[in-house]
């Protein structure tokens, strides 16, 4: 890859550009957003392609079951990254894939895949900053029935994204669908409309044994409400992990699961959360449950 050889000031520059470029691109009309995870803060890397790590291999999936009045609604993912070996310590590489299905029961699904790439430079012994991005298919599909037919159709996409990362503190930025492209699978039109991000999260030990880490995310996209999320989670002595998460107007979910489970040198990580409903104003009933699986070497 040409541009795992080039010189570390060479990223400079690349990185000052890019954060220049996606700042000054406008936006469009359009109705569609990409999925939202109610354990997001579990995999940064479905918001922000710059979200980087120190393990060698992770490997996440998450799936999302509607059980209430949405019910048949599921959502599934897998996300898989890898850290590209070097002998610089102050600055590092990441090659990733993700996959994307959503089924609005048995008749529509979305489907998407990205590669990305990211990289990280060390600016203080505390903090790195990290830029990213994706690539990759959206398409669009109807299953036909016996009063209508069907139809499918697919286009490119992106997204772009900047981290700041400390020890306890997280900070980032991101563009997701970038290209603002359109579908139209059966003479309906869906627009891909541009959505900027704001993440941050925080750590801090209460005691040698119990950390708590907040999450925060923002979210805007052109002609739409604002959104947000703030979460909060407990994690006793690395392993036992639990807390929720606050979505605006949306209501509260329960967050449980085993953060660290070691085998070997490698860690398992499972969490289940389930959306109560409590404090939802939008939509009475809209109930779910969601699983997440993490592997990391």
């Amino acid at each position: 890859m040409l541009f795992c050889s080039m010189n570390y000031n060479i990223k400079w520059y690349i990185l000052v550009v890019f954060f220049g470029v996606s700042s000054i691109v406008e936006g469009q009309n359009g109705t569609l957003m990409p999925d939202v995870y109610d354990q997001f803060f579990q995999n940064y890397y479905l918001i922000n392609p710059a979200n980087t790590d120190t393990s060698e291999i992770i490997l996440n999936m998450g799936h999302k079951s509607q059980i209430g009045i949405f019910r048949g609604v599921r959502q599934t993912y897998f996300d898989a990254n890898f850290r590209i070996k070097s002998k610089n310590p102050n600055a590092r590489q990441y090659v990733g894939v993700q996959l994307f299905n959503n089924s609005e029961g048995d008749f529509f699904s979305k489907n998407r895949a990205y590669g990305r790439y990211a990289f990280d430079i060390r600016i203080t012994e505390a903090y790195y900053l990290s830029a990213g991005l994706s690539f990759g298919m959206v398409s669009y599909a109807f299953k036909a029935t016996q009063s209508s037919a069907g139809g499918s159709d697919f286009t490119y996409d992106g997204s772009l994204g900047l981290w700041l990362v400390g020890r306890k503190l997280k900070v980032g930025t991101s563009m997701q669908q970038v290209f603002q492209k359109t579908l139209t699978p059966i003479g309906q039109t869906f627009e891909l409309r541009r959505q900027y991000n704001v993440n941050a999260s925080y750590s801090l030990f209460i005691n040698p044994y119990i950390e708590l880490t907040t999450h925060a995310w923002y979210k805007y996209q052109q002609y739409h409400k604002n959104d947000f999320q703030l979460a909060a989670i407990v994690t006793l002595q690395n392993l036992i992990e639990f807390g929720g998460n606050y979505r605006y107007q949306k209501g509260v979910v329960l967050v449980g699961g085993l953060k660290d489970i070691h085998i070997g040198t490698s860690r398992i990580c499972i969490a289940m959360s389930y959306s109560t409903g409590v404090l939802n104003y939008i939509a009475k009933g809209d109930n779910a449950v969601e699983v997440f699986l993490k592997y990391s070497k």
